[in-house]
This record gives structure tokens, sequence and C-alpha cells, in this order.
């Protein structure tokens, strides 16, 4: 089929969130297996009626930056049959803890939960995989991803010189590509993903900013110094973002419609 950028909307659950995103039609959703084992099957059933495009991440860095120690690998099985009971899920993730658990181990889940749910995760990149490890990822795996977060050092995991690279590498070999956490709307009109997932719709209240269309297609940022002269409340905050990022799923979609990718420079 041909290709289309799906932004998949994250940090929904929430009440007053979920409801906001339904109202205005969101199309592509993104939630962590720990939150939904916690959502109302009456606000699933909404969810699931509403949505084009469905990703499930597993949570594990959840574990991870708590410092619980888990039973990683009875969360794996039960992560696992979850998405196979739950044939609306469109996508799941693998757990990339690697730094943790070492490769290994990683792909050893990664194989048990490919044969629970009949086919496998998407397959997550990180820096210390490497060059030849992506391209063998991209070779042997139909969904591939990488995190638009910025590393330790301050760099985000792929410097945006080289995500040309990792796209076209991609698409080349016939495999989606997924960007988490990619909240930088400039590099959505660039890079032709398959499908990012963004939190930043939320930011609104937490920042006192909200999101507009500039020419009814530019993603825009805006904070108002007196935001109660203008009469604004956080709900409105949050509603202005929640239609906005709707509206902006739509856009990209029709943007990247069937389009390949251009590559750009290649690290080394």
């Amino acid at each position: 089929g041909k290709r289309k950028m799906r932004l998949c909307l994250a940090a929904w659950e929430g009440k007053g969130k979920y409801d906001l995103l339904l109202k205005y039609k969101c199309r592509f959703w993104l939630s962590s297996y720990l939150y939904i084992l916690k959502m109302k099957p009456a606000v699933m059933t909404q969810v699931i009626g509403a949505k084009d495009f469905f990703l499930l991440d597993s949570g594990a860095h959840t574990f991870q930056k708590e410092g619980n120690s888990t039973d990683y690998d009875r969360f794996v099985r039960e992560y696992a049959q979850y998405v196979k009971n739950n044939p609306w899920i469109d996508e799941y993730v693998e757990l990339d803890i690697e730094a943790k658990v070492g490769m290994p181990q990683v792909e050893k889940w990664r194989q048990e939960m490919t044969e629970i749910v009949g086919k496998p995760p998407i397959v997550v990149w990180h820096r210390e995989r490497g060059k030849q490890y992506y391209k063998h990822m991209v070779r042997n795996y139909p969904y591939v991803g990488f995190s638009g977060f910025v590393t330790k050092s301050g760099e985000m995991e792929v410097p945006i010189k080289y995500i040309g690279w990792f796209i076209k590498e991609a698409h080349d070999n016939n495999c989606q590509i997924h960007g988490f956490g990619f909240t930088r709307s400039n590099l959505l009109y660039k890079f032709p993903f398959d499908s990012v997932d963004s939190s930043s719709w939320i930011m609104g209240s937490k920042f006192g900013t909200y999101f507009h269309l500039r020419n009814g297609i530019e993603l825009r940022r805006d904070r108002y110094r007196k935001l109660e002269n203008l009469g604004f409340k956080n709900a409105t905050r949050d509603e202005q973002s929640a239609a906005t990022w709707c509206k902006f799923q739509t856009i990209l979609c029709e943007l990247w419609s069937g389009t390949q990718s251009s590559g750009s420079q290649t690290p080394a």
C-alpha cells in the first residue's frame, strides 16, 4: 500500500484528555500497556471505534525509571498475550531495554513475542546497537523505530543530518519506520516517517502555551503572558491544542501520502 505518515498522539489516558481527542476525532493513537490496563472498558470501546491506527508500547521504560525490580519474563508473556487477544492493536513495540538486560535477552524476548502474537514487534534502534545492526533490523523486520529524544550528551539519538539515511534505508528494504517522541513538528515536514508519536499536545496546560495552525497548515506554539486577559483557562488551552493536533494528523497524512524518502548524509 501507499505510505502515509501517522502521527500518534500519546499521553491521553487521563480524564479530560481522552474526551478531547475523541471529540476532535483523533485518528492515530499511542498508549503504553501499563496505562491501557487501567482504562475503563467503556472508554477503550470509544477509542477503538475512533482509531485508524493504534500503537501499543510496552511501558517497560517506566519500570526502569522507577528502579522497580520486575519479573520481565512474565511481563513479556503477559504483554504479548494481551496484544494477541486484542486484534484492534495495529502494532506493538519490543522491550528495548538492553541497557538493563543485554542484547541477547532483548532478542530472545523479541522472538518469544513474535511467536505468541504471530508477528514481530516494532524493533527499536539505539545508538549502542550500531549501524550494522540497523541494517540487520531493516532487512529482517517489517517495522523499526528510533527515538527522537535527546541523549545524556545533549545530542539526539539520531542526529538530524542522519535521519534521512535511516528512513531511506528502511524504505529501500520495504520496511516501515516509527519515530518515538518526535515532538519537533518542523522535522515532520521534512522526513517521511510511516508513524511518529508525540505528547506535545498536552503541553498547553503544563506550560501555558497552546497550539494553532498558521496558514492552515503550519503547526505553531504560542504563549501569551497574561492568559487570563484573553479569557483562557487550562481546559481551553488543552482543547485548542487537541483540535489543532487532530487536524495536524490529517495534514501530515496527506503531505506524505505515497511519498518516497530522499536520503541525507550517511552515518559513518
